[in-house]
C-alpha cells in the first residue's frame, strides 16, 4: 500500500480524482509515495500564476511521475479547435477543459526546473533519474483507435485500466527511463524530500548560560507544520488553530514574508501591544510590504489621519470606556477606511481569540479585496481568557491544527496539559529537551512570597542564569502584587516589564499583558487560585510563557491537577481590556470584579471593569507613536498631528480628544516622552 499524502478518506463510489486516490493507494507498493493536490507557483512577464499537480508518485529507485486527472463520463478532443471537453456524471452540459496532456508535461518541466534550482543535485543540468508524465480519465473510457499527434496510448489510464492501476504506473516509469538515467542514492532520496517536496522550516534559539543539560533550545516546527504552509500557499482564507507553544507567531510571520516575497502588502495585525512589537521586531528592513499593528492603535492612528472626531471617556465612567473602546472604535475604523486609501492585499491575525466577532467587519474591510483577499487567522482557543461567547470568525471551513510544541520543555507541556485540560493524543511534545521539574513553592502567608522569590532568584543567578532572562509573572499589577513596594531582589532592580529589559534587571509583568510572549525562565506567583483571574484558562496562559524553567509561588490551599479535567471550566465572561488597566494606581479605579457582589471581591484582582486600556496600558506615558509602530515608507508612516494613546500600551492616562475638524487637546503644556517599543520573542 502506497504512502499517501496527504491522508484523505474516500467513500464507496467515490468518483475523479478521489476514485484514484483509493486505486493509487491500494495498487501501489509501500516503496512508492503519492502526493495528491500538489500546489505550485510560476512567475512570469504576466504575474504569478497558481497551479497544481493532480497527483505526484515517486519512487527512489524508478523516479517521479506526475498525473493529470480529469474526470467527467465523456471526454472529446476537437483537433480543428484544438479544444477538450468534458461531459460529467451529473448530466449537465459540456464544458470545455485545458488539454490534460500539456497540463501533465508543463507540470513534469516546472517540477524538474526546481528541482535543480533548489540545488538538490549540485552542478546538475538535468535530473539524474527517470521522469515524465501521464493522463488519467477515471471515470471513462477510451472508445478509439487513433490519438492526437502529442499523444501516445501508452500514457493513458482509463477507466479500465484502474484496476491494475499499479502495473500500469511501473510500465509507464519503465518507459521513462533515459541513457544515463539511474536511481536515487539514499542521500539524494533524502535530498529531494528535505529540500523540496517536504522542506522542514527551522527557527533556532540558543540561550547562554542556561542549565548545563540544555546548552541550546531548538525552536522546531514539525513536517505537519511545514506541509500545512506549504499545502496552505494557494489558499486565501484559513484559520490555523494551535495550542500555546506551537509555533502560531512563527508561523504567522513567516507566511507574511512569503506574501510579501510574491509581491503582495501585508498586514500583520494582532490584540496588545507587546505582542505587536515583537511582530514588527521580527521583520527585516527589506520586508517593507508587511506592516504590523495591533487592532487598536491602527483603529485610532487612521482615525486620526481621516481627522475623525472621537472622545475618550474619563476613567470615572469605566462602563462608558469600555464600549468606546470595543464598539465606538472599530466603527471609526470603518468610517476611517470610507475616505482613505488604505489597503492591504494580506490580513494575517495572530492570537485571533482575542478580537470580538463584531470587529470582522472593519477587519474585511481592510482588505483590497474583502471577498477574496488574504485572510489567515491564528488562535488558540485555551488563551480566550478575554471573552465568554463562542469563538466566531469571518473564515469559513474547520481549522487546521498544529499539535506539536515548539517552545517548551517537556516537563512544561505536560503541566500546560494538565491545566489546559489538552487531550494528549493532539498534543505532541516527545521531541522537546525533558527539562527540569516544574517547581511549586507554597505559602501560608502571602508576604512570604517576596523572601521565597528571592531565594529562587538567588539560586538561579548561581547557576549562571543572567537576571533579564528572568521574568516574574503575577495575576495582580506589580502594586497590588506580594512584591509591591518591592525595588530590588537578590542585588537585582525589580523593573516593569518593556524591552529591553536591562541586563542587571528582572522584568515583572501581569501575566495578561505578557500573553503572546515567552521567557527562558517564569517564576508565577500570587497564585491562589480563590478568584476568577486565577482559572484554569489564567493558569495555562501563565505556566506556557516559560520556555525552560517554570516556578509557581502559590497558596498552600491550592494544588497543580493531577489530571486534565473531563470538561475544563471556561473563563466567567469578561471584557477584553479587563487585563488592560492593570497599571492604574490603586484608588483611581474599581478594584470589584464582574462576577462577585459589592463586598466580597478581593481589591487586588485585575478582573474589574475598570475600563479598555487595562492591561495593555502599564508603562508607556501619553505621547506620538509615530516612530515605534510604522516601517519607514509605508501607507501609515506619516507623523500624525497631535499625539494619541495606543490602548495595548499600558498607558493610564487618557489619550487627548480628537474635536470636530481634527483638532485635539493637549492635556499637557511640556512635550510629551516617547519610548520605544520592543519586546521578547
Amino acid at each position: 500500500m502506497a504512502k499517501m499524502i496527504p491522508e484523505t478518506r474516500v467513500e464507496p463510489g467515490a468518483r475523479g480524482e478521489l476514485r484514484l486516490y483509493r486505486y493509487l493507494k491500494d495498487g501501489l507498493p509501500d516503496d512508492y509515495t503519492v502526493f495528491h493536490s500538489l500546489p505550485y507557483l510560476s512567475a512570469g512577464e504576466r504575474g504569478i500564476f497558481d497551479h497544481e499537480i493532480d497527483f505526484l508518485v515517486v519512487h527512489r529507485k524508478k523516479g517521479i511521475l506526475t498525473l493529470e486527472v480529469k474526470g467527467g463520463e465523456e471526454i472529446i478532443y476537437r483537433p480543428k479547435e484544438k479544444k477538450w471537453f468534458s461531459v460529467p456524471a451529473s448530466g449537465e452540459k459540456r464544458h470545455e477543459i485545458k488539454d490534460p496532456f500539456d497540463q501533465a508535461r508543463r507540470n513534469m518541466h516546472w517540477l524538474k526546473k526546481e528541482i535543480l534550482n533548489r540545488g538538490v543535485f549540485p552542478g546538475a543540468e538535468d535530473l539524474p533519474f527517470a521522469y515524465g508524465y501521464a493522463v488519467t480519465f477515471p471515470d471513462a473510457s477510451v472508445q478509439t483507435k487513433y490519438f492526437p499527434p502529442h499523444v501516445i496510448p501508452e500514457l493513458v489510464i482509463d477507466r479500465d485500466g484502474l484496476d491494475r492501476v499499479g502495473e500500469r504506473i511501473e510500465e509507464i516509469m519503465g518507459r521513462m527511463r533515459r541513457q544515463g538515467s539511474r536511481a536515487m542514492s539514499e542521500q539524494e532520496y533524502n535530498d529531494l524530500y528535505n529540500k523540496f517536496l517536504l522542506p522542514e522550516f527551522r527557527l533556532t534559539a540558543s540561550i547562554a548560560r542556561r542549565l548545563e543539560d540544555e546548552e541550546a533550545e531548538i525552536v522546531r516546527l514539525t513536517e505537519e507544520q511545514c506541509r500545512i504552509l506549504d499545502f496552505l500557499r494557494n489558499r486565501k482564507r484559513a484559520l490555523i488553530q494551535g495550542y500555546a507553544g506551537t509555533g502560531k507567531t512563527q508561523l504567522a510571520v513567516e507566511k507574511a514574508r512569503r506574501l510579501a516575497a510574491e509581491g503582495h502588502s501585508v498586514l500583520l495585525l494582532c490584540f496588545n501591544s507587546p505582542l505587536a512589537a515583537y511582530l514588527r521586531r521580527q521583520l527585516r528592513p527589506e520586508e517593507g510590504k508587511i506592516e504590523a499593528y495591533n487592532y487598536h492603535d491602527l483603529c485610532i492612528r487612521l482615525a486620526q489621519r481621516a481627522g475623525l472626531p472621537y472622545e475618550v471617556p474619563g476613567e470615572e465612567d469605566p462602563q462608558r470606556r469600555r464600549r468606546f473602546w470595543d464598539e465606538e472604535v472599530p466603527v471609526l475604523l470603518e468610517k476611517a477606511l470610507d475616505v482613505l486609501d488604505v489597503r492591504y492585499d494580506a490580513v494575517i491575525m495572530d492570537e485571533g481569540q482575542d478580537f470580538k466577532r463584531h470587529w470582522s467587519k472593519g477587519v474585511l474591510k481592510l482588505l483590497r479585496d474583502p471577498k477574496e483577499g488574504y485572510l489567515y487567522i491564528f488562535y488558540d482557543e485555551r488563551q480566550n481568557i478575554y471573552h465568554g461567547d463562542d469563538l466566531q470568525f469571518p473564515v469559513r471551513g474547520e481549522p487546521y491544527v498544529l499539535s506539536e510544541n515548539c517552545r517548551n520543555t517537556r516537563r512544561i507541556c505536560e503541566m500546560a496539559s494538565r491545566i489546559g485540560g489538552i487531550d494528549p493524543e493532539g498534543y505532541r511534545y516527545q521531541r522537546n529537551p525533558e527539562g527540569e521539574k516544574v517547581r511549586f513553592l507554597p505559602y501560608r502567608d502571602p508576604a512570604e512570597q517576596p523572601g521565597i522569590i528571592e531565594d529562587t532568584v538567588r539560586k538561579l543567578l548561581k547557576k549562571g542564569v543572567k537576571p533579564a532572562q528572568i521574568t516574574i509573572l503575577s495575576p495582580r499589577v506589580r502594586e497590588k502584587s506580594c512584591l509591591a513596594g518591592v525595588e530590588e531582589l537578590a542585588g537585582c532592580r525589580v523593573v516593569d516589564y518593556e524591552e529591553p529589559v536591562p541586563p542587571d534587571a528582572l522584568a515583572f509583568s501581569t501575566l495578561k499583558r505578557f500573553k503572546g510572549l515567552e521567557s527562558d525562565v517564569v517564576i508565577f506567583c500570587d497564585m491562589d487560585g480563590r478568584f476568577p483571574i486565577h482559572d484554569r484558562k489564567d493558569q495555562y496562559v501563565a505556566v506556557t510563557r516559560a520556555k525552560h524553567l517554570l516556578f509557581v509561588v502559590h497558596d498552600r490551599a491550592w494544588s497543580p491537577p493531577e489530571n486534565p479535567p473531563e470538561n475544563p471550566p471556561e473563563s466567567p465572561p469578561s471584557d477584553p481590556r479587563d487585563a488592560r488597566h492593570e497599571s492604574q494606581p490603586a484608588g483611581q479605579r474599581d478594584a470589584r470584579t464582574e462576577s462577585q457582589p459589592a463586598g466580597q471581591r478581593d481589591a487586588r484582582t485585575e478582573s474589574q471593569p475598570a475600563g479598555p486600556q487595562d492591561a495593555r496600558t502599564e508603562s508607556q506615558p501619553a505621547g506620538p507613536q509615530d516612530a515605534r509602530l510604522a516601517r519607514p515608507g509605508s501607507a501609515l508612516a506619516a507623523p500624525l498631528d497631535g499625539q494619541h494613546e495606543d490602548p495595548t500600551s499600558g498607558n493610564p492616562q487618557n489619550p487627548p480628544s480628537v474635536k470636530p475638524g481634527g483638532q485635539q487637546e493637549d492635556p499637557t503644556d511640556s512635550p510629551p516622552t516617547i519610548k520605544p517599543e520592543v519586546t521578547r520573542g
